[in-house]
């Protein structure tokens, strides 16, 4: 990646095309050449369109589907694997292991043998 003074000004004109044609819907970016900077745009705009859930219960005791990109971290809690996101806690059925297996490995890091973070 370029530090900041090598950065330029660029701005991103976003324009639709809409034909009834286009079912599913699908992202075009459009540039002189592929860059870092595109290719993690490229990523992130996957990852949010194409968001992984991950079951877990929640406070109230109720099952709820979370969406990867909103899990902050998973660790070990006196027995209990929790996943935290900025709103709330939840506790998870699976192990560490399975979820290390699981989470995409851009996104998560195993910080320890009971915890795993977000990159």
């Amino acid at each position: 990646m370029l530090n900041l003074s090598e950065r330029q000004a660029v701005t991103m004109h976003v324009t639709f095309n809409l034909k009834a044609s286009f079912i599913p819907p699908f992202i075009t970016i459009n540039a002189p050449a592929e860059t870092p900077e595109l290719q993690h745009l490229a990523t992130n705009i996957s990852q949010l369109t194409n968001s992984q859930l991950i079951a877990g219960i929640s406070p109230r005791g109720t099952r709820e589907l979370v969406p990867v990109n909103q899990i902050i971290r998973i660790h070990t809690d006196a027995k209990h694997v929790v996943m935290e996101t900025k709103a709330t806690s939840y506790t998870l059925t699976q192990r560490i292991y399975q979820l290390k297996q699981l989470l995409p490995s851009d996104l998560f890091l195993q910080l320890s043998s009971g915890e795993l973070g977000t990159v």
